[in-house]
């Protein structure tokens, strides 16, 4: 493990996790507009988890108590082959994105897709 590290470097691997998470979270924050999901949500990244993880909100169609995150988690796994967990904080779920060198931007597309495909908006 330690000689991967160094022949990846790890302050290159740590920026491409950082950039990729970013990019993650404003392509869920972008599809999931039409969810109603406000641009100006101040919320939807929690402050106090940073790379390479986060929660985003999940959009106010699905926010729909601690059981049905249990139960979403299980649909995007099972149904859509998403391994992602649904967190419930402070009263709303989240999913809880991580970002590492085998993640693609594609990866947190497809959980978009599955999000909207679950909310009945495709």
């Amino acid at each position: 493990l330690i000689d991967f590290w160094e022949a990846m470097d790890p302050n290159k691997v740590r920026e491409f996790q950082a950039s990729l998470l970013h990019e993650a979270v404003g392509l869920l924050k972008q599809d999931w507009k039409q969810l109603g999901t406000s641009e100006e949500e101040k919320d939807l990244i929690l402050p106090h988890c940073i790379s390479p993880m986060t929660l985003v909100k999940l959009p106010p169609t699905l926010q729909k108590g601690k059981a049905y995150g249990e139960h979403l988690q299980n649909m995007l796994h099972f149904d859509h082959k998403i391994e992602v967990p649904v967190k419930h904080v402070e009263g709303d779920l989240y999913v809880r994105l991580s970002a590492h060198i085998y993640n693609s931007i594609e990866n947190y597309a497809d959980l978009s897709l599955a999000v909207r495909k679950i909310a009945g908006n495709l």
